[in-house]
């Protein structure tokens, strides 16, 4: 007759057995979860020259700094007035 202790050992292998497979299958069809530890992404912070400035641009949530938007804009006047 087993255990108790032997018992709970049998019922906890075939439990982790069910999760690994589950996870598996889950990762072939592309599931993602959520990391404990994630990863960040360290972007390099960018120095641009504003007349002859050095500014360090903050960067934001949409990728688009507003200041490089009026430099452009101003370039795109400058050319039309010529």
């Amino acid at each position: 007759m087993l255990t108790l202790l032997e018992n709970f050992f049998i019922v906890m292998g075939i439990v982790s057995t069910a999760i690994f497979v589950v996870g598996f299958i889950f990762k072939a069809k592309g599931v993602t979860f959520v990391e404990f530890f994630p990863k960040k992404d360290n972007a390099p912070v960018q120095n641009i020259v504003y007349n002859n400035m050095i500014s360090q641009s903050p960067q934001s949530s949409y990728g688009i700094d507003s200041r490089k938007v009026a430099a452009i804009m101003a370039a795109i006047k400058y050319h039309n007035e010529k």
